[in-house]
């Protein structure tokens, strides 16, 4: 299935769910445009299709209502996982998968409760420091990267900690916009003692950099 075909198919199936139920803000600013795939998913997807081999294991950490991963899944990828820990975006993106009989696991979980040793590639991507930036997971990852787990990471959302954030006083929309942004603490210290490589440069869509982390 192609992008377009796929942006068409899943704003029908959704375009009529009350934003409450999912939807909100995020998804609905692109409903209003008839589209699902945004720049970084696009990167992310033509990257996979290029790199991964399609029988990798992949999880999807925050997947949303799994455009990425239902995507994927729909061209060829067969061991792909979408982890979603909102009940309403878990249920919308169960609803897309079925109606688009796509074979795309999916878990309704927090993905620090679930064995992630189990994938080959891990993608934490739209995710903020509530799922993964906060310092006291940097050892959960490492530990990831030291298994030969690849981690793919949006350097934006993986910036200053929530720690930081209230000591500074600045966690609301202004700390998601200017901080997230521009700091890069999580990925900075990953840096150091891991291999890694820019796959794509999202700053188009403001939006940071697709960072690729390996031992």
């Amino acid at each position: 299935m192609d992008i377009n075909t796929f942006d068409n198919k899943v704003c029908n199936i959704i375009k009529h769910i009350p934003l409450e139920n999912g939807i909100y803000g995020y998804y609905n600013a692109r409903l209003q445009d008839n589209i699902i795939l945004k720049d970084i998913d696009i990167k992310l997807i033509n990257y996979c299709i290029d790199n991964i081999d399609k029988n990798s294991k992949i999880l999807d950490v925050a997947g949303g209502i799994g455009q990425i991963s239902i995507f994927l899944a729909l061209n060829g990828f067969i061991n792909i996982t979408m982890v979603e820990c909102d009940i309403k975006r878990y249920e919308v993106a169960i609803n897309i998968n079925k109606q688009l009989n796509s074979n795309c696991k999916m878990i309704k979980s927090k993905y620090q409760d679930i064995k992630l040793d189990n994938y080959e590639y891990i993608f934490f991507i739209g995710c903020d420091s509530r799922y993964i930036g906060s310092l006291k997971y940097l050892p959960m990852i490492e530990e990831l990267l030291n298994k030969n787990i690849k981690i793919i990471i949006e350097e934006r959302y993986m910036g200053i900690t929530i720690e930081k954030a209230i000591e500074l006083n600045c966690y609301n929309s202004k700390f998601i916009k200017d901080y997230l942004e521009y700091e890069t603490e999580f990925t900075d210290k990953l840096k150091i003692n891991y291999k890694w490589n820019k796959i794509a440069n999202i700053s188009n869509d403001n939006r940071g950099d697709l960072l690729m982390f390996s031992k």
